[in-house]
């Protein structure tokens, strides 16, 4: 939507495309071709994320600078007479997010892991991720508060416009070629869930109504055109839904 609104995009237009190519992904590359591809999208955020953070710091004039100007008395921001619903917030996110990347559909990327050491370390370095990348995304919406703080006169077409925060201090501070870079790895983002939910659903589909219910003597050749199949359907599903809502 954001993407739509803030390069002038035709919305439609836009989700039929990224679901086209996910579908081409998923379909012919199968789970490799997807964890290659999350692989790549990662690269992509985390260098566009470090250079983003780089250039907001320095546009305010610092970390400290940043702090010091920030518009409201709470870096937890206005109205908030409760900082302990916040904490109890984190930390139901944190248990929840080890569940989530733990349960069984998600836990069985640790299965592309050559042993259990490489899996060990693929799991330690996910969780380090996930208490320092964080710190590399929210200083940019913080730099938004101060640079735009009437963000909806600038996107006036947006119900909700500090969705587009991080973009807009893109456009301010970041050098044109990152920009572009910027808006792929959203696109990646996006699609790397995307791909990810469309191979292990269809992967449940053929395992646990196909085989199971339809037809238990399936041979390997049939049960992957049928996974095909599936992934196609859904798809093309998601795309209808998402024309759908927009």
């Amino acid at each position: 939507i954001f993407v739509s609104t803030v390069f002038d995009f035709d919305l439609e237009v836009i989700i039929v495309s990224v679901g086209m190519i996910v579908i081409v992904n998923s379909t012919l590359g199968g789970a490799w071709a997807v964890a290659c591809s999350d692989f790549v999208q990662m690269l992509i955020l985390m260098m566009v994320a470090v250079v983003m953070t780089y250039y907001s710091l320095l546009e305010v004039g610092g970390l400290t600078a940043m702090i010091e100007q920030f518009p409201v008395e709470s870096i937890l921001g206005d109205n908030y007479n409760y900082p302990a619903i916040i904490i109890v917030w984190a930390v139901s996110m944190l248990l929840g997010q080890l569940l989530k990347t733990n349960h069984m559909l998600d836990a069985s990327r640790y299965l592309n892991a050559r042993d259990n050491a490489q899996a060990k370390k693929a799991a330690l370095l996910s969780s380090f991720l996930f208490f320092t990348c964080p710190i590399l995304w929210f200083i940019p919406p913080i730099v938004a508060r101060i640079l735009i703080p009437d963000i909806g006169s600038v996107f006036p077409g947006l119900n909700n416009p500090a969705e587009v925060a991080y973009i807009a201090v893109a456009i301010d501070v970041l050098p044109h070629g990152m920009i572009g870079l910027l808006v792929a790895g959203m696109f990646a983002a996006t699609m790397s869930t995307m791909d990810s939910g469309l191979n292990n659903n269809s992967g449940i589909v053929v395992k646990n109504i196909y085989v199971s219910l339809l037809k238990p003597n399936a041979s390997e050749k049939e049960q992957l055109v049928v996974a095909r199949l599936t992934t196609i359907f859904l798809g093309v599903a998601l795309i209808c839904i998402a024309l759908y809502y927009s």
